[in-house]
């Protein structure tokens, strides 16, 4: 159950939307698996007694520095999504003249960003890159079976040769 400060929240429509409301701040979490890690860890935080625990409502716990990296990690991967496939974005990220990217797999299909309709251009983002090739990432294909969980940076390999895809 989770605590009061911690709340789930799903909304739909035409892209439905799933995460957390901590201690008043949405966070969407747009990886179910994901998702699934932060509740399990926020649900296994300890509650810190105080006077509302006598009246029956935990209190958050003074320490939320473990709530605050769960936080911006899920937001970082979140930045890092593709907004065609909701894929992870993986190297070499191109940009379009406004700054946007997708994955190379959709960019293959693609003349103008979806998101703003300028031409892509041949300009890497290195910081995007260095920041996925740091990052634990599933499998494109978890939800077909696939458990694989690597680096960024080597998760391209993983996609040719895996059995799931």
């Amino acid at each position: 159950m989770p605590q009061r400060w911690v709340q789930p929240f799903t909304t739909s429509g035409l892209r439905r939307a799933q995460g957390f409301v901590i201690e008043g701040i949405a966070v969407q979490l747009g990886n179910i698996r994901l998702q699934e890690i932060v509740q399990s860890r926020l649900n296994n935080m300890a509650a810190v007694p105080g006077p509302s625990a006598s009246a029956g409502l935990p209190e958050a716990p003074n320490d939320v520095t473990e709530t605050e990296e769960i936080i911006v990690k899920a937001q970082v991967l979140k930045l890092l999504e593709c907004p065609v496939c909701y894929d992870t974005i993986l190297r070499p990220i191109l940009l379009c003249q406004n700054g946007h990217s997708v994955c190379n797999s959709c960019k293959k299909d693609l003349q103008f960003c979806p998101i703003c309709k300028a031409p892509f251009t041949p300009v890497r983002n290195l910081l995007a890159e260095e920041i996925v090739s740091r990052c634990r990432i599933a499998c494109k294909n978890k939800d077909s079976g696939c458990e694989v969980v690597l680096l960024g940076g080597l998760l391209s390999a993983h996609h040719s040769i895996c059995e799931f895809g």
